[in-house]
């Protein structure tokens, strides 16, 4: 975003006349080529200013009594859009500089036209994915319609009056593209917005009317940059609504999804070797442990390549295809975020294969070994017999198997300091035991923790306890409360229904 930023702003010091020599961006693409695999931005940003200069020397020549390229009427539009333009294939050049050569070029083209793009959620259309249901969703599309506006009226006013506005043809264009790029991806969403908001706000600058822009002069300009630096600040400080049910904040240390606990516990007890794991875990398990640790699958998808990730996704929902991946990689661990789909199928596959033991789970991960492999000794004095966060559902505890349930949650609460998972697994079973004093006390504990949006399913569950146990008002607020963090939880939906039906 900063080198976005800077070659925007190289540009527009070049076109209000300061000199800026083209070999500036050069040094700059290089450190870009090098950096990160969008440095395609470079030259294509580059490429649409040579567009727009040569569109605005076409319109020029074309319009009768309007300033003629070269003269002092006019900016030598043809003469920059050759420069600009040789500057653009110069860019590409320079993206040479970088250790892969010729094939870093190829990259972001190979990346995108990837099979397994489609799957991964910040490579998905905005309309088409949850990022719908976000509030960036509604500022996006704000922003799109507005710069819309902005631009029809500016072209209107250009027919109209035969003047040229700030930045020419340039910032039309480069808002098309980028436009065009975040439709197809949401990744891009932020790069439009980046990237057109000086032309957008050029532009509306240029259509008030003289009087009103001249009005306040610096200080509306002060007042302005105040007024940004101020909300900037809030929102390091404060964070960001997401979405109706979540923040976003900033600040260090590690989200709430980041399985350090369960890699905790894989330090503490030596657990080493090849892993079976979901795609979101992979990138941890490496920082914290590699090489002793290697992983299946991580965000770096793009070296293992499309055939292999095919392969692995199929693993992920086939047993046999399972049995087979994990001989072949020599697994010695599988760590999962059983949160997310298709880990219930993962976790059913390892059931049918037999010989996989889960010996850690807290409300982000589960951690099997093998019992007859290097760890079986962990598999025998941590190993879970009945407790399963994947195929817990709350309620269905029988009395007699209620003591057991209970010793196995107190010591999977132990073991991760506090999962919310394994509290509500303690709830059921106090409730079954008929020990409703304690397990009300536990409940309590649980919503003083205030769960964040991604365990709404704990509000679920605790409605269905509460709904089990006849208490039709309480399991409605958590049912309500489910709801405010996810409007899509069904199961909360319908519990509320019933908790709300007349006796």
């Amino acid at each position: 975003y900063l080198l976005t930023a800077l070659f925007l702003l190289l540009l527009a010091r070049r076109r209000a006349g300061g000199r800026v020599p083209l070999w500036t961006f050069l040094p700059i693409q290089v450190v870009w080529a090098n950096l990160h695999g969008g440095f395609i931005l470079g030259p294509t940003i580059v490429a649409l200013a040579a567009a727009g200069e040569g569109l605005e020397s076409l319109i020029f020549s074309r319009a009768p009594g309007a300033p003629q390229p070269g003269s002092s009427g006019a900016p030598p539009h043809r003469r920059e859009a050759t420069r600009v333009a040789g500057l653009a294939v110069s860019l590409v050049a320079a993206c040479l500089l970088n250790p892969y050569g010729v094939a870093l070029l190829k990259f972001p083209f190979q990346l995108t036209g990837s099979s397994f793009m489609g799957e991964i959620w910040e490579w998905q259309p905005p309309f088409a994915s949850d990022f719908a249901g976000t509030y960036m969703m509604r500022e996006y599309v704000a922003w799109g319609l507005f710069g819309l506006a902005i631009h029809a009226l500016t072209l209107v006013r250009v027919a109209r009056r035969r003047a040229a506005p700030p930045g020419g043809a340039f910032p039309v264009l480069l808002f098309v593209v980028l436009l065009a790029l975040s439709l197809r991806m949401q990744r891009n969403v932020t790069d439009f917005g980046l990237g057109t908001f000086p032309g957008v706000a050029a532009g509306a600058t240029w259509l008030l009317p003289a009087a009103a822009a001249r009005r306040g002069g610096r200080a509306c300009l002060a007042g302005i940059t105040l007024l940004l630096l101020g909300l900037a600040v809030w929102f390091a400080w404060s964070g960001y609504p997401f979405r109706p049910s979540s923040r976003r904040s900033a600040g260090f240390g590690v989200g709430f999804n980041i399985p350090v606990a369960g890699a905790d516990y894989l330090g503490d007890n030596g657990v080493r070797g090849n892993a079976f794991n979901t795609y979101t875990t992979g990138a941890y398990l490496v920082y914290r442990f590699y090489p002793q640790v290697r992983v299946a699958m991580d965000s770096r998808n793009d070296v293992y390549g499309a055939d292999l990730y095919r392969e692995y996704k199929h693993a992920a929902t086939d047993p046999k295809a399972l049995a087979a991946f994990l001989k072949r990689i020599d697994a010695s661990f599988v760590f999962l975020d059983w949160t997310l789909h298709p880990v219930k199928a993962t976790l059913e596959g390892l059931r049918k294969i037999g010989g996989w033991r889960l010996v850690y789970f807290d409300d982000v991960v589960v951690i099997l070994v093998r019992q007859d492999g290097p760890f079986a000794a962990l598999a025998a004095r941590d190993g879970y017999t009945l407790v399963d966060p994947a195929s817990y559902r709350p309620g269905t505890i029988p009395p007699d198997r209620a003591p057991l349930v209970l010793e196995e949650a107190t010591r999977a609460e132990r073991q991760s300091h506090g999962a919310l998972i394994t509290r509500v697994m303690r709830e059921n079973a106090l409730l079954a035991l008929g020990r409703r004093a304690e397990a009300l006390d536990e409940e309590k504990a649980i919503i003083a923790a205030d769960p964040p949006f991604p365990l709404h399913f704990i509000f679920t569950y605790l409605g269905i306890l509460r709904y089990s146990a006849g208490d039709l008002p309480e399991a409605a607020t958590h049912f309500r409360h489910a709801l405010a963090l996810n409007h899509r939880d069904k199961v909360a939906a319908e519990g509320l229904r019933r908790s709300s039906l007349p006796p």
